[in-house]
Order: structure tokens, then C-alpha cells, then sequence
């Protein structure tokens, strides 16, 4: 897995040698059942998602939304103090032929980027 964090210039990489459950169910089981609502389905990018809402406290809550058809975490919003801030905002949704374009899944690390491997031991 890499992740690149534009404020800071760092660009990590860090195994997954054990994915677990999908990821909505490993989010969701951090969360009591009664703060998790169903806000049904919405469109992101022309795509249906089952979006819910968790609330967190009194001052915050999560949005989540999960595209139906391959159940990936799309789109995350938080609302602290009614104030809304976007986790990440997706541009574009592809689903490819992995097989045939393998080249699409290597990863490379923004120029002058401090790059740290966690899977280097």
C-alpha cells in the first residue's frame, strides 16, 4: 500500500499482508450499531454508493460512501462543529482488465518526495 501526503512530501509504503474483511465492515465494527445510519443510495461520479452516516459525538460526524458495484470507500467527509472537511475527493472511477494492464499498478513517488518503505527490513 502507498499513501502520499502532499503537505508534509512524504510518500509511504507499508505492507498489507493481511487485508482482513472488506473495509466496510472492519469501519463499521468500531462503531456502536446505533450511531451508524443508512442515508441510502447516491451518486458519485455517475456511479451509485450506499452512503451512511456515523456520528462520532455531538459535534461530529463521518459520511461514508461505498460504490455498490465494487465496494471500495469513495468518498469521506467529516462535519466537526457543522464545519465540513473531504478526506480525499475522487476525480474519476475506472474499472480495468488487471491482466492486460498491469503497468497501471506501478506505483512511483512524486519527484524530490522523502520516501518511506515500511516493508524494508
Amino acid at each position: 500500500m502507498a499513501t502520499y501526503t502532499k503537505k508534509d512530501n512524504k510518500f509511504l509504503i507499508e505492507a498489507n499482508d493481511n487485508p482482513g474483511p472488506p473495509i466496510e465492515s472492519k469501519i463499521f465494527s468500531e462503531f456502536e450499531k446505533e450511531k451508524i445510519q443508512s442515508l441510502g443510495t447516491k451518486k458519485i461520479l455517475g456511479r451509485d454508493a450506499e452512503v451512511y452516516k456515523i456520528t462520532i459525538s455531538n459535534e461530529e460526524t463521518l459520511e461514508l460512501w461505498f460504490d455498490k458495484t465494487i465496494d471500495v470507500l469513495v468518498r469521506e467527509v467529516q462535519i466537526i462543529k457543522g464545519k465540513t472537511y473531504e478526506e480525499g475527493k475522487l476525480i474519476s472511477l475506472k474499472t480495468i482488465d488487471k491482466k492486460t494492464n498491469l503497468d497501471l499498478f506501478k506505483i512511483k513517488a512524486p519527484k524530490e518526495a522523502n520516501i518511506i518503505d515500511h516493508t524494508k527490513k
